[in-house]
């Protein structure tokens, strides 16, 4: 009987050990993916820091891309103007032509 009790306390050493030995290895693999994770945040970080650069971020992109436009937008309304007096001028000496 105390033969018994031995091995089966033997045993159940063993399946203690397994299970240690399969939970040691699990933590590796959770430390291993939660590391991989902090890497990805500080890269994701680093880039965020990137965008929101006051020099070369995306907010003076933005900045620069709003006044090319203000100005082309100027731009076309001089132009058209200019092209309406034009026409308005052709058009008088035309008429001013046939009296």
């Amino acid at each position: 009987m105390e033969g018994s009790i031995v091995s089966t306390a033997d045993q159940d050493m063993s399946d203690l050990k397994e299970a240690i030995v399969n939970l040691d290895k699990k933590l590796d693999r959770l430390v291993t993916t939660v590391d991989t994770i902090r890497s990805a945040q500080d890269l994701f970080a680093q880039d965020m820091q990137k965008i929101k650069d006051p020099d070369t971020g995306i907010y003076p992109r933005i900045r620069t891309l709003e006044q090319s436009k203000d100005t082309q937008s100027k731009f076309m309304w001089i132009f058209a103007t200019s092209m309406a007096g034009v026409i308005a001028k052709i058009i008088w000496d035309l008429l001013s032509l046939t009296r």
